[in-house]
């Protein structure tokens, strides 16, 4: 950018500053700015007061409707000017008072169970039960050689997954049933004190086994595995003593299609950790760093490579963040133009990589943000629209707090969206300070050498 057109810019914010105008500025181009903020604000309220349900309905229903009769009058004073803008503003904030509503209401609906939820199976004392259901992660198989007890009481290498479950069965009367099959959803998180090297992701099974809710922790300061998991609705866990208690089964009706999804999610991975580590052995320490660095698995990094990553500050290098995927989409982006491509074929061509990226990595908040963002990105091509960095920001929050409004909570969450939103924020104006004070020494270390040029050619006219 040419000192002209910093000008321009500078100029443009000039005349753009204040709160009046930055309020206008927000509410005509990021409209889901509020939408967002909304959504937060009513699932911080629902999480701190636990207010009910039907309270938020009627305030919903209230709303909605000064939300509409404030718009209708908007339409009928258009030709007055002061009207007009006060009643814009009343619609506008009368509908964000809407969305903290449905923010409310959205993280009541999420940790409200159904009436055949698994968890409402077990109450305070463990029940033995067989389940079935689709196993939904990669089975993860923990040795513990780094456990403070580890040489006083050796033990064996246990294997963990979640499961999907689909029905239950079991020996006493509950809500689910009483001893006989029953219809369940919910999913819960399987242990089994034993390694297991034949179940993947994507099989459909039957385990025997022992269901208990997660306790709190014990001792100060412990990490608190029931409050993590309840923020994905995972309540149970599910104890089986050995590979025998486990039977893999056919497909249930229910869970054909997203077994299939799973199977071809696996496969779709383990193509790509195939292409990007070649032969390595899963047994090299090196494979685990190198999963870290390029798929974004972290679960396979020996501990010590783990504590030195922490203890040096750069635990973030072997996290995978939004803007791996947008160095790829840059570097999609400038083939496809290479290639002759127009934008929108490039978009096409960017969104079908932006879903394989997805399919292969973990789901964690910063992909699921620079994915959506990239996506609009895209899109905006198909209908000749400008993007606004901000409005796909908010609704990237829009859409991964309705899906989960838990994440709200979530340290990665937070400082994922706050770190975009502050480069949004400040980076332009940084650059500008940075640049004027570039300039100001510039022109100061250059004007004694200019000076000395003035006098050296008077001094030889005189001459």
């Amino acid at each position: 950018m040419d000192d002209i057109q910093r000008k321009l810019a500078l100029i443009d914010k000039q005349l753009t500053a204040g709160p009046a105008n930055l309020h206008r500025q927000i509410i005509s181009t990021c409209p889901l700015v509020f939408v967002a903020v909304g959504l937060i604000v009513g699932i911080l309220i629902q999480h701190t007061f636990d207010l009910s349900l039907p309270l938020w309905l009627i305030l919903l229903a209230l709303l909605t409707v000064a939300t509409i009769f404030f718009f209708i009058i908007q339409q009928f004073f258009s030709n007055h000017h002061s009207l007009l803008t006060t009643h814009h503003y009343a619609t506008v904030y009368f509908a964000l008072a809407c969305f903290v509503c449905l923010g409310a209401i959205r993280l009541t609906s999420f940790h409200q169970p159904r009436s055949n939820d698994i968890r409402n199976f077990v109450t305070n004392e463990p029940k033995l039960a067989t389940i079935r259901g689709l196993i939904i992660t990669e089975p993860y198989i923990a040795d513990n050689p780094d456990w403070a007890f580890a040489r006083f009481k050796p033990t064996d290498p246990t294997s963990s997954f979640y499961l999907k479950v689909s029905v239950v069965k079991t020996v006493a009367e509950g809500p689910l049933g009483r001893n006989g099959w029953a219809k369940a959803t919910g999913t819960v998180r399987v242990q089994v004190d034993e390694p297991v090297l034949d179940l993947k992701a994507g099989d459909y099974i039957q385990a025997y086994c022992w269901l208990d809710r997660f306790k709190p922790p014990t001792n100060p300061g412990q990490f608190d595995t029931a409050k993590y998991l309840a923020r994905k609705n995972v309540f149970l866990a599910a104890s089986i003593k050995s590979r025998n208690g486990i039977e893999i089964l056919r497909f249930a009706q229910n869970d054909r299609w997203s077994g299939a999804f799973t199977k071809i999610k696996s496969r779709i991975r383990q193509t790509a950790t195939r292409a990007l580590l070649g032969d390595l052995s899963p047994a090299e320490p090196s494979r685990g760093l190198l999963e870290a660095l390029l798929l974004g698995y972290r679960r396979d990094i020996d501990s010590d490579t783990y504590e030195a990553f922490r203890k040096t500050g750069l635990l973030h290098f072997i996290s995978l963040s939004g803007l791996h995927l947008g160095i790829l989409i840059g570097i999609i982006w400038w083939l496809c133009k290479t290639a002759g491509l127009m934008k929108p074929a490039r978009a096409v061509v960017c969104i079908i990589a932006i879903v394989i990226f997805l399919l292969i990595v973990p789901p964690r908040a910063p992909t699921l943000r620079a994915a959506i963002i990239c996506c609009v990105f895209c899109v905006s091509f198909f209908f000749r629209r400008h993007p606004n960095p901000i409005n796909a920001l908010s609704l990237a929050a829009i859409i991964l707090l309705l899906i989960r409004p838990t994440q709200l909570f979530g340290a990665g969450w937070q400082l994922s969206f706050a770190t975009v939103l502050g480069i949004l924020l400040f980076a332009e104006r940084i650059e500008f300070f940075i640049y004027d004070i570039y300039k100001k020494l510039k022109d100061i270390y250059e004007k004694p050498t200019n000076i000395y040029i003035m006098l050296i050619k008077k001094d030889t006219k005189s001459g």
